[in-house]
């Protein structure tokens, strides 16, 4: 009896980079002249913004900064006071298989921060940022199997396979007006705010890609009274790609 096999091909971007990279960035800043003299800083904190990506061939270089935050107590000892920060930085990775085709995601987020006094009017930042890089290309497998012959008896195993066929990203602006809990003196001056973002639930819709999720956000404020005070809240969102 003589057995032919058929053969189809399955086309899927196959994974050809997974790189995390780690780096240290530093920025020096001057206190501003309207503002006081250092005693001692009790907070730094930041948030990364990826303004660029260039992929190229053998490659990628991704260009971004850290909005930074500096909370410090003057040396009179009168409050608080917040300075900004801008800190650039750019992540170069060579892949020898990266190709223009390349399809790159790309996650960055900041591991730590701190922030020294150099004198009284001049401080240090310094922040370990850790960039996450996976690239995807088009890719296309020969699988083979059995004739359709119907007489035919055939013992098999299935194992199922998952391999991405599509990758893509986007962007979209949550915008929300949210007001203090009831009780709560007005808020004077906003001194550090910190988002985080989750998913809670993903699934596919005909040809769209569903999420939804929270956007998470602490903040740190100073009231009418001058109260320091906390406050924590989630924005829901909902979002589709096709």
């Amino acid at each position: 009896m003589e057995l032919s096999f058929k053969t189809s091909t399955v086309r899927y971007l196959q994974q050809t980079m997974h790189e995390t990279v780690f780096q240290e960035e530093t920025a020096e800043t001057i206190v501003p002249d309207s503002f006081p003299d250092v005693g001692r800083v009790v907070d730094s904190f930041g948030t990364v913004l990826v303004r660029s990506k260039e992929v190229r061939t053998g490659g990628v270089a991704i260009s971004g900064g850290i909005n930074a935050g500096v909370l410090y107590v003057p040396e009179d000892g009168d409050g608080v006071r917040k300075l900004e920060v801008y800190i650039p930085f750019t992540t170069k990775v060579e892949a020898p298989d990266m190709t223009d085709q390349t399809q790159v995601m790309h996650t960055c987020q900041i591991k730590s921060m701190d922030c020294r006094m150099v004198n009284s009017r001049k401080l240090v930042l310094r922040a370990n940022v850790a960039s996450q890089i996976d690239g995807y290309a088009p890719a296309e497998q020969e699988v083979f199997g059995l004739g359709g012959d119907e007489n035919l008896e055939v013992k098999c195993t299935t194992y199922p396979l998952v391999i991405p066929v599509e990758c893509k990203e986007k962007a979209f602006t949550m915008t929300e007006e949210v007001e203090l809990p009831s009780g709560r003196q007005a808020m004077a001056e906003l001194y550090k705010y910190q988002p985080r973002l989750e998913v809670t639930e993903s699934k596919l819709v005909g040809d769209k890609a569903v999420f939804k999720g929270n956007l998470e956000v602490k903040l740190l404020y100073v009231d009418q009274a001058g109260e320091m005070v906390p406050w924590t809240f989630q924005i829901p969102f909902s979002q589709y790609l096709e």
